[in-house]
């Protein structure tokens, strides 16, 4: 009867041995995967975002200061207009009072657009 015994207690023994050493792996295949697959695959993704982010925003910073650039164009175009519409003579005079106007419509026009395309802020 002893002799019985020994056997099923040595296969349940190497049966134990072998649940541990299986728990063993598969704790250290998660681990592994963790560590060589997952973490570098979001450090990617984290990055891409980032890269993603910044590029609309230059994206967008390109078109503001296209729009910006339309606007002062416009704004100095019709400047030139005014002067050339109401410069008289040869010499181009005008009413010192008429030139201050126009001036101040200009400034005006201008600083209107940089109201209406600001700079982006800069988020992190």
């Amino acid at each position: 009867m002893e002799e019985n015994k020994q056997p099923l207690a040595d296969k349940l023994n190497n049966l134990i041995k072998i649940s541990v050493i299986a728990g063993i792996l598969l704790v250290s295949f998660s681990v592994s995967y963790y560590f060589i697959i997952f973490l570098p695959q979001q450090e990617r993704i984290r990055i891409n975002a980032i890269k993603q982010k910044e590029e609309e925003l230059k994206q967008k910073e390109e078109v503001r200061k296209m729009d910006l650039n339309s606007c002062l164009n416009m704004a100095e175009a019709e400047y030139r207009s005014l002067i050339k519409a109401n410069a008289k003579g040869a010499t181009g005079s005008m009413p010192l009072e008429l030139m201050n106007a126009i001036d101040k419509k200009h400034k005006d026009a201008r600083d209107d657009c940089y109201k209406k395309h600001p700079p982006e802020r800069a988020v992190q």
